[in-house]
């Protein structure tokens, strides 16, 4: 029990990891495009 729960914990910890990344790429992709679209 405990070891499935460890396994989905770190499948969880790490998906969750990958989504901050992606949300901190997207947005500084919305801040190069906004630097582009007011110049």
């Amino acid at each position: 029990m405990l070891k499935i729960d460890t396994v989905f914990y770190n499948k969880l910890l790490k998906n969750f990891k990958i989504n901050i990344k992606y949300a901190k790429i997207k947005t500084i992709h919305k801040v190069i495009i906004g630097r582009k679209g007011k110049k």
